[in-house]
């Protein structure tokens, strides 16, 4: 049989495993078992992929989250499952793609263009090959043909007969397979993923040809015409960047000034009201701080300038004196955010604020390296979602539910702790802490309410876990449940 039958065939059977694992619509042991079968069904067809080092650590990191949401199934898990299994999509069509965002872009496109590539990819079968599917399909065809006439003439004809095939019939209504709407979709979304990993995708010589036209490093741009005028005006460009460094920094060093001060410096007790508020006033300046910081140096060093002679490199230290002043900005918010969750407790919002920030700390990192090694944008947008990525990835190890809990119950006062977001509003996966720590949390003046909030978490999560049966189970959910028992 052709090996291009082969893999259509294993499309197929893929995408009816798919429609299978997934019917319960819930992530869990399903989506490990899908993703090593496609992989070593991909890996059957071109064992050429584990040679690249990109497609092997973008593959890895997908395994890798596919394990995590059996053993996690944190929403940061299940989140990073599809966006990694886009990646894995995109390096799997293009392995020697260096820019991540491209991949992801590969994958997205090549998930829409599957429908055209699945065309493309039967149309393409010579037609030898269509006439000796057809040629041999012939000698099933009559046969089954004249075999289901005569069955109908004796089934109808001889009642012993019938009979023996009512109990055929009756044992196979007991399997009760039934072809619904959902299952269909379901079918269609296996169909798109399977052939999004195995069939080669339209759009893969566009995207190859946009990665070609970008270099990690900065090339020198020589004018034979015009030379004394570009000259100028590389000079007024250098100077207004000298000019624009001045005063942010000036601007920037009062902010930190300020910071010192009243963040820093102040050991006063302050009201969860103005904590907050400087929690969100300092994320929102360091989102607009950063993105400035990033996009100013982005303009000034671009082309030339990184040439331009400048024996005191003075417009280089006032570059990284910008970036060292929002790297202090960044910390700034990290001492606030500190502030807030030493005295509140741990919240789902401060955890992703400290991520933010080691993520604005290495993308500051990666911007000075940009200046000093006279790097591209390209390179800097590469190592910032390389950096993202991994960092994403570290952070589905947590069960970050448990780990909020077990903090606020234990470093927050009684009379600041937030009974209603610990009993009500974090997730199920907490239940087991709950139920531990059921008699503190009602001596705290909420016994009824707290009685009635595990009990319906209680329930919910029974609920599911019925319903999710083994293709949705993951370890989070059975070790609370076994602890209920």
């Amino acid at each position: 049989m052709p090996n291009q039958l082969i893999k259509n065939l294993l499309i197929l059977l893929g995408a009816l495993l798919y429609s299978y694992l997934f019917a319960t619509y819930q992530l869990g042991l399903n989506a490990l078992i899908f993703s090593i079968g496609l992989f070593l069904v991909q890996v059957f067809f071109d064992r050429s992929l584990l040679r690249n080092s990109s497609f092997r650590l973008i593959s890895s990191t997908h395994l890798f989250i596919a394990l995590m949401v059996v053993f996690q199934h944190s929403p940061i898990s299940m989140a990073m499952y599809l966006l990694s299994f886009l990646l894995w999509v995109g390096y799997s069509q293009l392995p020697s793609l260096r820019f991540l965002w491209y991949g992801m872009l590969l994958g997205v496109g090549t998930m829409f263009s599957t429908p055209i590539s699945a065309l493309k990819d039967w149309s393409g079968l010579r037609w030898d090959r269509w006439k000796a599917v057809l040629q041999w399909g012939s000698l099933v065809v009559v046969p089954l043909a004249l075999g289901a006439l005569f069955f109908v003439l004796y089934y109808n004809a001889n009642s012993d007969f019938a009979s023996i095939f009512d109990h055929v019939f009756d044992l196979f209504a007991t399997i009760h397979l039934e072809l619904d709407f959902p299952r269909v979709v379901l079918f269609l979304m296996g169909l798109v993923c399977m052939g999004a990993i195995l069939w080669p995708a339209v759009i893969v010589p566009i995207v190859e040809n946009r990665e070609s036209q970008w270099s990690m490093s900065l090339r020198r741009i020589r004018k034979s015409s015009s030379f004394q005028f570009s000259l100028l005006a590389l000079k007024r460009h250098y100077l207004v960047a000298i000019l624009s460094f001045s005063l942010l920094n000036v601007l920037l060093l009062l902010a930190n000034a300020l910071d010192l001060r009243y963040v820093w410096l102040d050991f006063s007790e302050k009201s969860a009201a103005e904590l907050s508020d400087y929690v969100h006033a300092g994320t929102q300046l360091l989102i607009i701080a950063i993105l400035l910081a990033i996009g100013v140096v982005v303009y000034f060093f671009r082309r030339n300038l990184n040439f331009y002679p400048d024996e005191k490199q003075r417009l280089r230290q006032l570059a990284y004196l910008w970036l060292l002043q929002n790297s202090i900005l960044a910390l700034s918010v990290g001492f606030r955010n500190y502030h807030y969750l030493n005295t509140y407790g741990l919240t789902s919002l401060r955890v992703g604020v400290m991520i933010f920030l080691l993520m604005v700390i290495t993308g500051l990192y990666f911007t000075f390296r940009k200046i000093r090694d006279k790097k591209t944008t390209y390179y800097l947008l590469s190592a910032n979602a390389w950096t993202m990525l991994f960092i994403l990835t570290f952070t589905c190890l947590f069960n970050w539910t448990n780990v909020i809990t077990h903090y606020n119950l234990k470093y927050t006062d009684a009379d600041r702790l937030d009974v209603y977001y610990l009993c009500y509003q974090l997730s199920d996966k907490n239940l087991a802490v709950l139920k531990e720590h059921q008699v503190y949390l009602e001596g705290l003046g909420h016994a009824e309410d707290v009685q009635g909030w595990i009990s319906r978490k209680e329930d919910r999560l029974l609920q599911k876990y019925k319903e999710q049966g083994w293709r949705g189970w993951n370890w989070a959910d059975a070790k609370v449940v076994r602890s209920l028992k």
